[in-house]
């Protein structure tokens, strides 16, 4: 089996979707109709360059928009595309205020002012409750701003709060390529853009329309941006919980196996180990609801064997396997594992806020800030969020 790229394990996961709509009765997805064409070239290559530039100018402008004019302007675009305006619900200056006092107790014990991140849930993007998408945003800048304020005090052009979003062609699926394009080059100007299908993007798009916004630069991107005191909100689980639990949980089991050395490409062993769990069981698909069959469970053992777990690993590591595909968030341990060693212990505060969405009131709900330290286990920190968020889902 070839060696894989990190863009092979997002044609698993459309191929994945694919299968999960045509179980539910739906159509294919534009993505998954031309994933063996590597998403239409003639698209890539003639329409979508003139609206990227439109985009970066339309993002430019909002970039010389003093935090003023341009803030207000984020809350409108959110509301609207919410359709459901909640103004400021009464606990969130609450938590305004926990986070802002977190921060000053930090600059005042390091003597340095803590990078900022705000992590939150992703809820359904279909739905009665699809509006909560921009409202767990709103209300996340709306903090990021009041701890940017507190540092930055009276600012005309403060730091401003980054979302880190997605913006290739699976993500952006439900658009037509126009406003896919568009709204891409537009997110790329102003916030932190991922093309996790950066292979199919034109030369001019590669080196300058959507430059940066490839695997290989995207992390470096998110430290440098925390490092300089720039908030950023991520969605944890990368996406929804069908999606997470094949692209994050299965990578990260394979990724962290007690194999002193591999046989093959890890790539390949998570390629393989998605593709057990793409497969139908007696309860349905796997990702749904996050339970293995029988079936399931023989596969990925005989796989664990061929990959060269020990034998008397075999058992523990397939019940951790179970017990992370179960959560709709999994844990993300190496991510936070390389916040800490990247940031906290190289003498850069972190400082965590979990945001996550609920079907009943109140809809968004925070957790209390939480300071990284040198010695914090990135381990138990990333299965508390993963507690947090799973409380609600």
């Amino acid at each position: 089996m070839p060696k894989g790229t990190p863009e092979d394990l997002i044609d698993a996961v459309i191929e994945a979707d694919d299968l999960r709509r045509k179980t539910l009765g739906l159509p294919s997805t534009r993505a998954a109709k031309k994933i063996g064409l590597r998403y239409g070239l003639l698209e890539r290559f003639f329409v979508e360059p003139f609206f990227n530039v439109l985009g970066l100018l339309w993002g430019q402008v909002m970039v010389l928009l003093p935090a003023s004019m341009s803030r207000p302007f984020i809350q409108w675009v959110n509301v609207k595309m919410s359709g459901d305006p909640q103004g400021h619900p009464p606990d969130l200056a609450r938590w305004i205020e926990r986070a802002v006092e977190a921060a000053k107790r930090i600059k005042q014990e390091t003597h340095q002012w803590p990078a900022l991140l705000l992590l939150t849930s992703h809820p359904e993007t279909e739905g009665p409750h699809q509006w909560l998408r921009f409202e767990l945003l709103r209300q996340g800048l709306l903090v990021a701003d009041a701890v940017v304020d507190a540092e930055y005090p009276g600012r005309l052009y403060p730091p401003r709060p980054k979302c880190f979003l997605a913006i290739d062609p699976f993500a952006l699926d439900t658009v037509s390529s126009p406003v896919g394009a568009f709204y891409g080059a537009w997110m790329h100007r102003v916030y932190l853009a991922w093309d996790r299908q950066s292979s199919t993007q034109t030369w001019i798009q590669r080196h300058a329309l959507l430059r940066h916004t490839d695997s290989a630069h995207i992390s470096w991107r998110l430290l440098r941006e925390l490092a300089r005191d720039t908030p950023v909100l991520m969605a944890l689980s990368g996406g929804l919980p069908y999606n997470a639990r094949l692209l994050y949980a299965a990578r990260e089991f394979v990724h962290h196996l007690p194999i002193k050395r591999w046989k093959m490409a890890k790539r390949s062993a998570q390629l393989e180990l998605m593709d057990i769990l793409m497969k139908p069981g007696a309860a349905g698909l796997p990702a749904d609801k996050g339970e293995l069959s029988f079936g399931n469970r023989q596969a990925i053992r005989a796989a664990l064997v061929r990959w060269g777990v020990p034998s008397d690993q075999i058992d523990s590591a397939l019940q951790e396997l179970e017990d992370e595909f179960r959560l709709p968030i999994p844990y993300r341990a190496r991510f936070f594992r390389v916040l800490t060693a990247r940031l906290v212990k190289k003498g850069k505060p972190l400082l965590l806020v979990g945001i996550r969405h609920s079907d009943t009131a109140p809809h968004v709900r925070f957790s209390d800030p939480c300071e990284v330290q040198r010695d914090t286990d990135p381990q138990r920190l990333a299965k508390s969020f993963a507690q947090f968020f799973t409380r609600s889902l």
